[in-house]
């Protein structure tokens, strides 16, 4: 006969014994789910060796600022050919400078216009590409039709003088697999966006528009566009574009980073899992902890001091369906990164901050007459209705 009382000692033992055994079946069960989501994300990055065929690099600037390029790749065959343009192949419609200071308090994310005017270097072979000679004069996304992301770099380290430490090229047809894993991003957008042209797709309005992965990937590529009274959104130029990308890539940024998405396995594993499928990237960057630890850099920086501007250009008369530099200004910006300084606050018209990326300020390149022409001293030509965020499909 059992001693009273010692019964009822023993089974709160065994409870927690039971209890015990369980949180650590759930704890293995856990980690061992962590090791394979790890091995299943990190097994999938698409990794490049482009970076390693550049030449006559520029010299290294100050230690510790990373300058990552960002390419966005985008076939034009068949039914992707969005905007008109009928060439084969692949060209980057979007090109971006991800600087990051050395203190980590700030970052910008600096566009080039894929129209602008260029003098393209020579460019090395790749795996993919022969060596190209030199050009006068060309597009600025040529370099990636003919001589791929290896092209793209060594024109842009030649033309800014800043040495890359890591490039990205995203894939547009996987962009959208990204906007719907988490859940949509969200737009202010202040009329209809109507495009009768290429897409014939209708982008309705509203402040707090949830826009999911094809509308999305529509939004970011749409070009000649009107409101529904046909009256056009924007010049019809890429630069209109540009403005509406960096909204958009800075939407996309501040919803990835917010607790809906970061606290949320499923989201979080989606949205990493569609970032990996769409992007290919420099040895440097290929691992998911390598990547993990950029976008906590970009993290502990803030969302709000992640700042988006386009290069400093204009419509020369002689060409006015492209653009071109303006000197001394777009030397300027460059030569702030290159000693990684802070970018004047006179070159920063028409910024977009990724902490509030639906609204869209100037977009620092009216479209002049064609008797306007730029002044030597680089002074900003005349505003025109081009200034207006709503023109370009931005809100106030």
């Amino acid at each position: 006969m059992s001693t009273p009382g010692v019964e009822g000692r023993r089974r709160p033992r065994r409870v927690l014994r039971v209890l015990g055994a369980v949180a650590l079946a759930v704890v293995l069960v856990v980690a061992m789910g962590a090791v394979y989501l790890y091995r299943d994300l990190n097994s999938g990055f698409h990794v490049s060796n482009d970076q390693d065929k550049l030449t006559n690099r520029p010299s290294d600037g100050p230690s510790g600022p990373i300058d990552i390029l960002v390419m966005g790749s985008d076939s034009r065959a068949g039914d992707n050919d969005i905007d008109g343009d009928s060439s084969t192949g692949e060209r980057s419609d979007t090109t971006i400078l991800l600087h990051i200071s050395a203190d980590r308090s700030r970052a910008y994310g600096i566009s080039i216009p894929r129209d602008s005017i260029v003098d393209r270097p020579a460019c090395p072979a790749s795996e993919r590409f022969d060596a190209q000679p030199a050009a006068e004069h060309r597009l600025w996304n040529e370099a990636f039709a003919v001589g791929g992301a290896v092209c793209t770099m060594q024109q842009f380290e030649q033309l800014t003088g800043i040495r890359l430490e890591h490039h990205i090229v995203v894939d547009f047809y996987g962009f959208k697999t990204m906007v719907d894993a988490i859940g949509g991003v969200r737009m202010c957008i202040p009329e209809d966006m109507v495009d009768n042209d290429y897409t014939h797709t209708t982008i309705k309005a509203g402040k707090d528009r949830l826009l999911d992965g094809d509308e999305s990937r529509t939004y970011v590529r749409m070009r000649h566009i009107t409101n529904p009274q046909g009256d056009p959104i924007g010049d019809g130029s890429d630069v209109s574009r540009t403005r509406r990308q960096q909204a958009f890539i800075g939407a996309i940024a501040n919803q990835a980073m917010t607790a809906g998405v970061l606290a949320n396995p499923v989201k979080l594993r989606n949205f990493l899992k569609a970032v990996i499928d769409s992007v290919t990237v420099d040895k440097g960057l290929g691992n998911l902890r390598k990547m993990a630890g950029l976008g906590l850099q970009l993290r502990g920086i803030g969302v709000g001091n992640i700042q988006f501007l386009t290069i400093p250009n204009y419509y020369p008369p002689e060409d006015p369906d492209h653009v071109k530099w303006r000197e001394p200004q777009a030397d300027e910006v460059w030569n702030a990164l290159q000693k990684d300084e802070p970018i004047p606050a006179s070159l920063l018209t028409g910024v977009i901050t990724a902490g509030d990326p639906a609204t869209g300020g100037s977009t620092g390149t009216p479209r002049p007459s064609p008797s306007t022409s730029p002044s030597a001293s680089g002074d900003p030509l005349p505003k025109t209705q081009y200034d207006d965020p709503a023109r370009n499909g931005l809100c106030s």
